[in-house]
């Protein structure tokens, strides 16, 4: 798993999108460029859909003749960069997948009384292993399971919980530092992923919301989801 055959240098930011990419090259009788294209188109649709069962799992039971519309997924479809980085090869379709399968995986355990199933756990742990900073959404999507169960878990199920999502990031962690004697992919080294640019990060969302301006729906949608708890 490396850029330039007989250097050991990870030079991919997302280990599991390569595997992805490695596992269609191998099933698929078509181009790797096009196996990535393809891919992370459909991985931001299953993101969507994941991302629309999981909102509908959070709400209460609903009527046989009631409509629910995912008006929220329509903002995020009629974004353009989104289709645009989509289709661009890179892993951000995995992000979206993996974002969206974690709402549902907490809203669907939401409704469950026993604790956090184990594929459940593993599947909020792989943060890391798609994107470095995606750990900080792993950390807090565990964060909340503990939270929402301090009273019902045991520190059995606390503990299992924990091992189940750290134990392929701790194992990819492990081949990492022997096979390419790094603590981080290269990337991360190149651009100095461990200096903070707050005045960088608020152009990069100013850039974002405001040639679409996302800040309308965005109210819209808290508007919408809110008001009927304030009437009630």
């Amino acid at each position: 798993p490396v850029f330039n055959v007989g250097e050991r240098i990870e030079a991919s930011t997302s280990p599991l999108w390569v595997y992805f990419l490695s596992l269609g090259d191998i099933v698929a009788p078509v181009r790797l460029e096009w196996i990535a294209v393809m891919l992370g188109i459909a991985l931001t649709l299953a993101g969507v859909a994941f991302a629309i069962l999981g909102a509908r799992a959070l709400m209460p039971d609903r009527g046989p003749h009631e409509l629910l519309v995912p008006v929220g997924a329509g903002v995020l479809i009629a974004v353009a960069p989104v289709w645009t980085f989509a289709s661009s090869g890179l892993e951000n379709g995995l992000v979206f997948a993996w974002l969206g399968a974690c709402l549902w995986a907490l809203a669907t355990a939401s409704r469950e009384e026993r604790p956090l199933r184990a594929g459940f756990a593993a599947l909020l742990g792989l943060g890391p292993l798609i994107r470095p900073e995606l750990a900080l959404y792993s950390g807090l999507f565990l964060l909340v399971v503990l939270i929402w169960r301090r009273n019902e878990d045991t520190w059995r199920d606390r503990g299992r919980l924990l091992a189940w999502a750290v134990a392929l990031p701790v194992a990819y962690q492990v081949f990492r530092m022997g096979y390419y004697g790094s603590l981080v992919p290269n990337p991360a080294l190149a651009k100095e992923a461990s200096r903070a640019r707050w005045g960088q990060g608020w152009d990069y969302l100013r850039r974002a919301v405001d040639p679409y301006v996302l800040w309308l729906p965005l109210v819209v949608l808290l508007v919408g989801a809110y008001l009927p708890f304030v009437r009630d």
